[in-house]
């Protein structure tokens, strides 16, 4: 038991190290070869061959070709699952095999429109517009390498969690107020919505 409690540590240590920082050249490496072998059979005077290999290679490289700036960072899987983190910087990924998922840090937004009904039942045509980003915390996080919390900075999923946690904030913070209290009370609402926003992104 305690014999398999350390291979379990082990692994947990290999994965975070390579979760931590992971280097791919993959797709650079099939490029210059295709590159290589185009050069080497324009050497033997294969003129055809020379000319389809150099309009597939630039093919690849307009298709498959991703630029990560900095401070985004991104994820990296392999036939869909997840093998690391990738700092900034240009990256060649292979079709089908490879694929890059870019986390962005700087502002998202999203807009949410809906009916809700006040503490008397009261209906109100809500519209909020969201802000949120990646944060420090959740990028050291990511550097550490602890998946779970790197999956969840998936553009898409970080847009589903805001989505739910949005409504449901704005559905707490109007059904439990009458709507009098809502008017007279416009800014405290405003104000204790975000208090509870930042609270549910945390978690």
């Amino acid at each position: 038991a305690i014999y398999e409690q350390v291979r379990t540590k082990v692994k947990e240590f290999r994965t975070r190290k390579r979760t931590f920082e992971t280097h791919f050249y993959s797709g650079w490496v099939l490029f210059f070869g295709i590159l290589i072998t185009a050069v080497y059979m324009w050497m033997s005077n294969n003129g055809p061959e020379v000319l389809f290999l150099l309009a597939l290679d630039a093919a690849y490289l307009g298709t498959c070709l991703h630029e990560i700036k900095d401070p985004n960072f991104g994820l990296l899987f392999r036939r869909g699952k997840f093998v690391g983190v990738i700092s900034s910087g240009w990256y060649l990924v292979i079709p089908h095999l490879w694929s890059i998922t870019i986390v962005p840090t700087d502002w998202q937004q999203l807009f949410i429109e809906g009916t809700m009904y006040t503490k008397e039942q009261t209906a109100i045509a809500v519209k909020a517009l969201m802000l949120w980003r990646v944060d420090e915390s959740a990028l050291e996080k990511a550097r550490a390498g602890e998946i779970p919390e790197l999956l969840r900075l998936l553009p898409d999923q970080m847009l589903k969690r805001a989505e739910k946690i949005g409504l449901a904030v704005l559905r707490g913070e109007i059904g439990g107020n009458e709507f009098s209290k809502l008017v007279e009370e416009k800014g405290h609402l405003e104000i204790s919505a975000m208090t509870r926003l930042e609270t549910e992104f945390s978690k």
